[in-house]
């Protein structure tokens, strides 16, 4: 019998990354973005947020390999979000899902560093809430690709690369998190975590598989609107004790 595992696998995961978490967040508003790129390395918070920063827009072009550009980012929360789990949502130009080797960021709030933005976070939480105008830089980082084939190239010093940009900003919002589709995603990454770790064979595995592969059939065309159906099929996986011994999972449909 064909054994399908993989495919349903790599489905959860795209459909994960593809459908589900682009839609954590909704009633999103542009931020103003402005940017001043360093001309060599690395500066100090202070002197960055010294130097004249310039408008810029999301989807313009950014970051030679190795070079550093800081954004400023402003913006005001809505009245009308008042008491919404609202969060700014980044987007430097990020290439899949992994993190490193590849753009990131620093986000500094009032001269402190708060966190890093990457693919795997690029949610960051709003200074000064609850109402009020905020602004936060990102110190961010045009780390070129240079891959794992251990190949000769240019990209691997500043003196060596292309001055052409690497990256495009993608986005730059505050948003309202959909708490349905956020705790969805929980969900999903921590049985997926647990499929993959169980070996081929085991019958929680291929359950756990089954499950996540009748869930995501569930959410249709609307994932705000069905997230809660796909959450409550992965409620039995989820309550299930982890005890290696503990293969009675509940049947999907069941």
């Amino acid at each position: 019998m064909f054994n399908d595992e993989a495919l349903i696998l790599k489905r959860v995961q795209r459909e994960l990354w593809q459908r589900v978490l682009p839609r954590v967040h909704r009633l999103a508003e542009p931020l103003r973005v402005e940017a001043w790129h360093a001309p060599g390395e690395p500066v100090t918070y202070t002197d960055a947020v010294a130097q004249p920063f310039e408008p810029f827009a999301v989807g313009t072009s950014w970051g030679p390999a190795w070079s550093t550009t800081w954004f400023k980012l402003s913006g005001t929360l809505p009245e009308s979000w008042a008491g919404a789990n609202a969060e700014l949502v980044i987007d430097l130009g990020f290439r899949g899902s992994g993190a490193g080797f590849q753009a990131e960021g620093l986000v500094w709030v009032d001269g402190v560093p708060l966190q890093g933005v990457h693919p795997r976070r690029t949610s960051v939480p709003i200074p000064h809430v609850p109402s009020g105008p905020f602004t936060v830089y990102i110190e961010a980082a045009a780390n070129p690709s240079i891959g794992a084939t251990h190949a000769p190239t240019p990209m691997g010093s500043r003196d060596t690369a292309p001055r052409s940009p690497l990256y495009r900003l993608a986005r730059a919002d505050i948003a309202v998190v959909d708490p349905e589709v956020y705790g969805l995603t929980l969900d999903i990454e921590v049985l997926l975590g647990l499929a993959t770790a169980l070996p081929i064979g085991d019958p929680r595995r291929a359950r756990l598989i089954r499950q996540l592969a009748a869930a995501l059939d569930a959410l249709g065309n609307d994932v705000g609107a069905q997230a809660h159906i796909a959450r409550a099929l992965l409620e039995p996986a989820l309550a299930l004790p982890a005890r290696r011994s503990s293969l009675q999972v509940i049947g999907v449909g069941h």
